[in-house]
């Protein structure tokens, strides 16, 4: 005998009765105008339930997909997590799988879900989080996005490498290989054309030298970069894909990221991992390494110096140079990696956790490390406190001695040294690329080479800006590391402190060379341009062409450089008359080409 049904809109407890009588009204939240299908009637659309024949509760938490059908999951962009006691993962997808089933062969032993469900969270780059499963464990337990892993898919898989918090797919270890020793060659070939400098620098001229341009340049872009790189890596809403895969591996080189300026450890083998502790360690302890190769270079070139020569004035001579020149590369390389090691420092603090709760109760709850979700903030105690001492030790200690060294120095001796470089005191507003910034016949301040690049392309009256600047690099790098976009406080302050920089360069204009000045405060605009489009609710239909024009205004530092040393360039070779002499040169060569031939 066939089995009767109830009518529209009822159902029978427990999925078995004898009579009519039997069948009740379907409980609240549940469709009504269909029929119960061996359940207590389908849920509405927007709710779910936990019970086969139980009510049905509407989907209020954010980030929830219950559009028709009778449990929970993801919505793309969303993540949960089922590791905490209350939480059964397995049992809920059994559950599930049971519910689906709307024949009287359902299994009663999941007929219902008695343990908690958890807690919604937005994922930092809502892209990672596809959460498209095809299976129900898939799409209960949602999905990241292709390369991604870990919590809130914020980590890279095997294969892939970061570029600002997104996961790119590694090259091929050959060019992996090919770009590691093109970048080395190319620090070499820096590295002796600023010897090379430094040994011109002796001579008297009268137009300032180019590497002295460089430097200047490069210390604008390092500062523009290692900033902008930290806020956009933090605004975790870029899509780093396409052509902009380029730009983004371009903005982690000039950021001088610790170990992510040439390595790329995972691509080579996906077993090495370089996580915030890795940088702390290294980053901490390359300042101590450049200083310990320094001694240890000067100790051998001066144990060579008196191998080769009895002289006394001559071995103390060759000493000096040596030592400016152990000085000039310990102090540079300390000054460039500086913003670096501050933030691998910043990330390692207290306040840079960040506490996730994984029940609706609030007390199953996780603190993990904001720069690496990986990490379990309960384990870093010990780097907590070394992150602190580090900050005494080096954050504030470094700025302090350079500012102490350059006071002394512009309170000291006001005569020329042979042996040092010499900033330029004159009540000139402005320095022209062709004018004299490194040598002149006013009195000046005798500057070493090796602090020399702090102050040679600020006003003498403005000979500590360079330490202002390192200071507000480090500011707003720790506001993002420590407290993260999403906080108001990070907001203001940085909007308020790329406020405060571009209106004190716009009052004092510090920079002796226009150009120089100009650039400088086309970058804090810049800066000032992310600050505002990341403090703003951007409409997601605007998003990416914001993006895209973020990006181009990024790059646009480097492209303003790069085009006004075409000009300077072609200035030059206007001025050595570099293309009547290359057609002279081609035209004696087609000459002797013809008489080759005729003879």
């Amino acid at each position: 005998m066939a089995c009767k049904e109830c009518n529209v809109g009822t159902y029978v407890k427990n999925g078995s009765g004898s009579s009519i009588a039997q069948c009740q009204v379907c409980p609240e939240g549940t469709n009504q105008t269909l029929k119960a299908r061996f359940r207590a009637c389908l849920c509405k659309d927007n709710y779910s339930r936990t019970h086969r024949f139980g009510p049905c509760e509407l989907c209020l938490e954010e980030g929830l997909n219950c559009t028709f059908e009778d449990f929970k999951s993801l919505l793309p962009g969303y993540f949960w997590n089922w590791t905490f006691p209350t939480a059964n993962l397995t049992g809920y997808v059994q559950f599930v799988k049971n519910l689906q089933d709307e024949s009287r062969f359902y299994n009663k032993d999941y007929i219902n879900y008695p343990y908690d469900i958890p807690k919604v969270h937005k994922c930092q780059r809502p892209v990672n989080c596809r959460n498209n499963g095809k299976d129900i464990l898939e799409r209960i337990k949602g999905t990241c996005e292709k390369g991604y892993r870990g919590w809130m898919c914020s980590k890279c898989k095997a294969g892939y490498y970061s570029v600002l918090n997104s996961c790119v797919s590694c090259p091929r270890k050959v060019l992996l290989l090919i770009e590691v020793l093109g970048i080395f060659a190319l620090c070499i070939v820096f590295y002796f054309a600023l010897l090379s400098q430094y040994k011109r620098q002796k001579r008297q001229s009268s137009e300032r030298s180019s590497m002295n341009v460089i430097v200047s340049r490069s210390k604008i872009v390092l500062g523009f970069y290692q900033v902008v790189g930290e806020l956009i890596a933090s605004l975790h809403n870029v899509n780093w894909t396409g052509a902009l895969q380029v730009v983004g591996e371009a903005i982690s080189y000039v950021e001088l990221t610790v170990l992510r300026l040439v390595f790329r450890p995972q691509c080579f083998d996906s077993n090495i991992e370089i996580n915030p502790k890795t940088e702390f360690i290294i980053g901490t302890s390359l300042p101590v390494v450049i200083i310990a190769v320094g001694i240890v270079y000067y100790n051998v070139r001066k144990y060579c110096v008196y191998k080769s020569s009895k002289d006394g004035a001559l071995q103390n001579e060759q000493l000096k140079k040596v030592k400016h020149k152990m000085f000039t590369v310990i102090f540079v390389l300390l000054f460039i990696t500086y913003p670096p090691i501050c933030s691998a420092i910043f990330q390692l603090y207290p306040r840079a956790c960040q506490t996730f709760c994984l029940d609706h109760y609030n007390k199953y709850c996780i603190r993990r490390l904001r720069s690496d979700f990986d990490i379990d903030c309960n384990d870093l105690y010990l780097y907590h406190v070394l992150a602190y001492i580090a900050t005494v030790i080096y954050v504030i200690a470094f700025p302090m001695t350079l500012l102490a060294l350059l006071r002394k120095h512009f309170h000291g001796v006001t005569t020329l040294n042979n042996d040092g470089h010499l900033c330029e005191f004159s009540d000139t507003t402005s320095v022209s690329e062709q004018s004299s910034l490194l040598y002149d016949t006013s009195e000046r301040t005798a500057v070493p080479v090796w602090l020399n690049f702090l102050c040679e392309n600020f006003k003498p009256q403005f000979w500590y800006w360079e330490i202002i600047e390192l200071s507000r690099k480090v500011t707003q790098t720790m506001l993002i590391t420590l407290l993260g976009w999403e906080d108001k406080v990070t907001v203001l302050l940085t909007i308020a402190t790329s406020v405060l920089f571009l209106t004190l360069h716009a009052r004092f204009w510090p920079m002796k060379d226009l150009f120089d000045q100009r650039l400088q405060m086309f970058s804090l605009t810049a800066i000032f341009v992310n600050v505002l489009v990341a403090a703003m609710a951007v409409p997601a239909s605007y998003e990416g062409k914001i993006n895209t024009m973020l990006i181009l205004l990024n790059i646009l530092v480097i492209l303003i450089i790069a085009a006004e040393a075409m000009l300077s360039l072609i200035r030059h070779m206007r001025k050595i008359r570099f293309w009547g002499i290359l057609v002279r040169l081609l035209r004696n060569a087609s000459l002797r080409i013809s008489q080759s031939r005729n003879v």
